[in-house]
């Protein structure tokens, strides 16, 4: 006849637990509540921080010199205070980069929408 469904489905069960220990090395409820702890975004945030250092810092460094250079060119050539300058330097490239990422979706879905168009973005 065939197998019951109890057995087939413990066999699914026991076959998907091999599947994720053989490609994980570990229990799936063990992934499971990693997860759950964040440990796992924890140790990826980690590699990625540590691989990436250099470009991290210069980053930083970079920024803070934005700042204060654009707060600099606020207050000089406006006249206005240095707290309204510097909140003007920090505001408005934070608000330039959710325009472009709002931008770039809305290009990018034209893009995958209209087949014919011509394109060179690969996302």
């Amino acid at each position: 006849m065939g197998i019951p469904s109890s057995e087939a489905g413990r066999r699914t069960s026991l076959g998907f637990s091999l599947f994720f220990k053989l490609i994980f090395g570990k229990s799936k409820r063990m992934l499971i509540s990693k997860i759950i702890r964040g440990e796992v975004l924890k140790k990826r945030i980690f590699k990625t921080l540590k691989e990436n250092s250099g470009s991290i810092l210069r980053t930083l460094i970079y920024t803070i010199g934005h700042f204060l250079i654009a707060a600099t060119c606020v207050w000089y050539f406006t006249g206005a205070h240095f707290i309204a300058a510097i909140t003007d330097a920090i505001v408005e490239p934070i608000l330039n980069a959710i325009w472009y990422f709002l931008l770039d979706r809305y290009w990018v879905g034209r893009l995958k929408n209209n087949k014919n168009s011509p394109t060179f973005i690969n996302n």
